[in-house]
């Protein structure tokens, strides 16, 4: 069997002004993809032949712009074979990827691989829990498999459930047909955590779907809220093995939608939400460390730009602080400045700074010493740029050339820095990840204001399908196959 490989993911923020590009991604073209993905000892394994096109990641970000985008799915589609010499395709893409002029990415994606291979080779694709998903995707991808898991740690699951299927269908000769349900609902991810009612028990139905006869596999999906398109929001899907299967597949798949209706006003924050100050107060209050404030507004996670200060400024008018680090604040022309001074002197922030961080400690008048300078570790374990860091009396700044996110202590100690240093923490993050989580006595979660704003109501959409929960609440819903 032949298999034709592609990996195209990145994550959207539209309310990010800054548009992304191809320099935003980490590439891997031909066999080199075949050591970022975790299906190829499967379908080794099965005998199959792989043709491997091409792998492109990016952190979350502003929308991909327009001709960036089809000079990546032109680099992944020049690597496809003729169509008589494929079998099937393996896809792995997010599902909140959103393109200047364009829309939908994966749409595109599957609308430009179903048009080279045809009708009758199966595609399959793996997907983001937070994937905003156009019903057209279930007439292009024959099978859809998405994160069971928020924070997310079944990436490589996910992939191998793709890619079963892919090999389950091909060797039945059958082809599935995934049946897709909107769901007129969008929640802030940092809300809807699997581990937690009411998502827990949902995902636990999904799993149990996947092994019923005729069926395939179940996902739910929560959307990525901050992205302005009219797909945005929640999903269930369910895939038919076959055509015959299809009727249950759609009363399955509105059984989901319906779960993900009716849970929609239950879900909590995790952390204690707080107004940025009384985060603050609080977090400093606290007598045992290490405790954390998520910059939810400004999280870079969720594609926001990471350049806020709101957090700095209330910061700096508690007196006196005492092993207190912002991890991960995206102040560029402030870390090539770093480069031309040494460690222990003073940095002098002329006016031609003109990040953020440079302007408020220009408008404080600060005197930063460097502590550092350095490489950061990135999210996914590459070099993520150039970082310096800053120390202020009990406060040290890690200052980061391109946007970050910082998930991991390991991260921070990339930096130079040592961890168990610090007492209070503040991450632009939501949700705290989990190597993160596992050392937090306390962990706050800041509603600042930003491109990723929590409060969905403030949002200021202009696309999005109405109604929609929780924007519009006079409305009930029910699901329609």
């Amino acid at each position: 069997m032949r298999i034709v490989l592609g990996s195209i993911q990145q994550e959207t923020n539209t309310f990010n002004p800054a548009l992304s590009t191809v320099d935003d991604f980490m590439l891997a073209e031909g066999n080199a993809m075949l050591e970022h993905i975790a299906v190829v000892s499967f379908f080794q394994e099965a005998g199959c032949s792989l043709t491997p096109t091409l792998y492109a990641n990016a952190v979350p970000a502003g929308r991909l712009a327009k001709a960036d985008f089809h000079q990546l799915l032109q680099r992944m589609m020049a690597r496809f074979p003729a169509r008589d010499e494929i079998d099937g395709v393996w896809l792995y893409c997010h599902g909140a990827l959103d393109v200047e002029e364009i829309g939908s990415g994966v749409l595109a994606i599957l609308h430009t691989v179903r048009e080279r291979v045809g009708p009758m080779v199966p595609i399959a694709v793996a997907l983001d829990f937070h994937a905003n998903l156009d019903e057209r995707i279930s007439k292009l991808a024959n099978i859809i498999c998405g994160y069971r898991t928020a924070p997310h740690t079944d990436m490589d699951e996910t992939q191998l459930r793709a890619a079963r299927c892919l090999l389950a269908c091909l060797s039945d000769k059958t082809m599935p047909q995934p049946v897709l349900l909107r769901v007129p609902l969008i929640l802030t991810g940092d809300k809807v955590i699997t581990a937690a009612e009411p998502m827990k028990t949902i995902i636990q139905a999904c799993e149990q779907l996947s092994s019923q006869a005729g069926l395939m596999d179940a996902s739910v999906f929560n959307g990525q809220p901050w992205v302005d398109a009219p797909q945005t929001g929640a999903s269930a899907v369910v895939v038919a093995r076959e055509s015959a299967s299809i009727p249950k597949a759609g009363q399955q798949a509105a059984r989901l939608a319906r779960m993900l209706w009716q849970a929609r006003d239950q879900y909590r924050f995790q952390a204690a939400a707080r107004d940025p100050d009384q985060a603050v107060r609080e977090a400093l209050a606290e007598k045992e460390g290490p405790v954390f404030i998520s910059d939810s507004g400004d999280n870079t996670t969720a594609g926001a730009p990471g350049e806020s200060t709101e957090l700095l400024r209330l910061l700096l008018q508690h007196h006196p602080l005492h092993q207190t680090l912002l991890a991960g604040l995206t102040a560029p022309s402030t870390v090539t400045h770093c480069q031309d001074y040494m460690p222990g002197q003073t940095v002098d922030f002329p006016d031609s700074l003109g990040d953020e961080c440079a302007g408020l400690i220009r408008q404080l008048k600060l005197q930063p010493v460097l502590r550092s300078t350095g490489r950061l570790l990135g999210w996914y374990g590459e070099d993520a740029g150039a970082c310096a860091v800053l120390s202020l009396p009990g406060l040290d700044l890690l200052l980061t050339q391109r946007r970050c996110a910082v998930t991991s202590p390991q991260i921070i100690e990339s930096a130079g820095l040592t961890f168990t240093d610090y007492r209070l923490i503040v991450v632009k993050l939501g949700y705290l990840y989990p190597s993160l989580a596992a050392v937090a006595k306390k962990a706050y979660l800041a509603m600042t204001s930003g491109a990723s704003c929590e409060i969905i109501e403030k949002i200021p959409y202009e696309k999005i399908t109405r109604p929609i929960y929780p924007i519009d609440q006079d409305f009930d819903w029910q699901p329609v196959f």
